[in-house]
């Protein structure tokens, strides 16, 4: 039944974001204030899914929450992440979960933790944006079908890259903005420190010794406390094992991980290495490396660079993950909305969007997949194909324009 409500919204969820690009539907929302409707909307999904477990005792809508509440338990109980017990993410993140649980001994307190994380970066998001970009990016960005599935539904930890993201696209308080964006990353699988490069290459001589610092003594009382194992076996709550690694959630490349993991990772770890570089080259050849970019550039050439490495990344990650996609989620909608991308690019990555979201319901309900093996094995195999191609294309169109990218005519400040 859960897989069916989810792909039905999923469904949903894309015809109504093409619709949210109507002139006359971004009119109506914006006669809104950016900040009542942003609440408005997390406000009415907290409620939805409070209603719909405790009163008509619907089951969670997925396995994260039981697993971040064993998580949260353990931290209680004394132990330390990565020596008494594995984590897949980094060994900072069992701590909020353990704060939640602390604080209401409840499934639900994991649900409210995690819609509160996403909350506060689309807060904080949309104000940066202002209203006249803000609220359409925020209407693209709240009707994606990760956002709908992937996080409503998913109580997903990714949260915490979209508010690293937020805090560091606040251009304001350097210090304390490299300090929330660097405890963001931390938290998350470290994939996501691939994030940092264009976060920390836009950014002055502040926020890069903010970043820097924070992650090394955030990192080293782990790596000195924890057992510090490059990967492990574990076992989720539906029963399934994963391989989990240091690159995050270990996966396949076309059909290389079977017969090798190694070349796998290598290929993964290639791609990013060589969007990272060349992100790299083409801070260096605009702005030198102790630039200090106006505002209106670091937006978009973060934005351009993050997306960037995203589909480096999905190209080769065959094993659909829709948690490294949730960034583009906010920063796709904005380049349209800024006229910067044009309406073909966002249709493609809504595709994207729609057909991982898919592929990985398919993977994680395994119960209901089994009972409709024929029409669910092949879309599930179409979209294993087809989606890594999409991918392809989206990475060398934003790789095209972040080669084309160009310095506003107000130069760099000060």
């Amino acid at each position: 039944m859960v897989l069916k409500i989810k792909l039905i919204l999923i469904v949903v969820s894309t015809l109504a974001s093409l619709a949210a690009l109507h002139p006359a539907v971004v009119a109506f929302f914006q006669k809104t204030k950016g900040s009542y409707l942003v609440s408005g909307y997390y406000i009415l999904r907290i409620l939805f899914l409070g209603v719909a477990i405790s009163c008509f005792h619907f089951s969670y809508p997925a396995w994260n929450p039981i697993y971040f509440y064993d998580v949260g338990t353990r931290v209680l109980a004394g132990q330390v992440p990565d020596r008494d017990f594995f984590t897949p993410y980094s060994s900072l993140f069992p701590y909020f979960p353990a704060t939640a649980v602390a604080l209401w001994p409840s499934l639900f307190s994991i649900v409210l933790l995690f819609q509160l994380i996403e909350w506060l970066a689309i807060y904080l998001l949309v104000g940066d944006a202002g209203p006249k970009f803000g609220i359409p990016a925020f209407l693209l960005y709240a009707l994606n079908p990760v956002t709908l599935v992937y996080f409503w539904l998913g109580a997903e930890q990714s949260a915490f890259v979209l508010l690293a993201l937020a805090l560091a696209l606040h251009w304001r308080r350097p210090f304390a903005n490299g300090t929330g964006a660097a405890l963001g990353i931390m938290v998350s699988k470290v994939l996501a420190l691939w994030f940092l490069i264009p976060l920390l290459l836009a950014r002055g001589w502040k926020m890069r010794f903010t970043f820097i610092g924070v992650c090394l003594l955030v990192a080293l009382p782990f790596f000195l406390v924890g057992s510090t194992a490059m990967s492990s076996r574990i076992t989720y709550p539906d029963g399934h094992l994963g391989d989990q690694t240091l690159l995050g959630t270990a996966g396949s490349i076309w059909d290389f991980y079977d017969a090798s993991p190694a070349i796998t990772r290598f290929v993964v770890v290639a791609a990013l290495a060589l969007t990272a570089l060349f992100i790299t080259w083409r801070h260096m050849s605009l702005y030198g490396f102790g630039a200090n970019p106006v505002e209106a550039d670091v937006q978009k050439f973060v934005a351009l660079s993050a997306v960037c490495l995203i589909f480096a990344f999905q190209v080769f990650f065959k094993d659909i993950v829709s948690d490294y996609v949730c960034p583009a989620t906010w920063l796709i909608p904005l380049l349209l909305v800024r006229n910067n991308v044009r309406k073909f690019d966002f249709y493609l990555f809504l595709a994207v969007a729609a057909m991982q979201t898919s592929c990985e319901l398919l993977m994680y309900h395994n119960s209901e997949y089994a009972a409709h093996p024929g029409f669910l094995t092949a879309f599930y195999s179409f979209v294993r194909h087809v989606s890594p191609l999409l991918a392809l294309s989206l990475l060398i169109r934003f790789l095209y324009l972040l080669s084309q990218f160009k310095p506003s005519a107000r130069g760099i400040a000060a």
